[in-house]
């Protein structure tokens, strides 16, 4: 994968309104095709946190023998209060050469 390609899944994977008091399921379902696509196999936990809102957890592993696994969060802390109407924290946006989840003094 290039490094354009990883700075789009980036920025997309910012664009998801996964605070933690909402399900996360959406973005488990956007990393499961992402990496079943790069030739990983995914597996993945579904239940309901104690809100009852609906979370999913996985972990992915390479084909075959050895390869890697990932396991990571998918929700973030909530944004609340957010100061600017325009972007949103889930608004990815680059300042110089990095990529923030939010827009940062330059």
């Amino acid at each position: 994968m290039s490094l354009y390609e990883l700075l789009k899944l980036t920025q997309k994977l910012i664009t998801f309104e996964s605070t933690s008091c909402y399900s996360n399921v959406v973005v488990t379902d956007y990393v499961d095709e992402q990496l079943q696509q790069s030739g990983f196999v995914t597996e993945r936990i579904n239940y309901n946190d104690a809100n009852g809102v609906a979370k999913s957890c996985g972990w992915e592993k390479r084909k075959g023998v050895g390869g890697l696994v990932t396991f990571a969060h998918s929700d973030v802390v909530p944004a609340n209060p957010w100061y600017v109407d325009s972007p949103s924290p889930f608004e990815p946006s680059i300042v110089g050469d990095k990529l923030y989840g939010q827009v940062v003094a330059t």
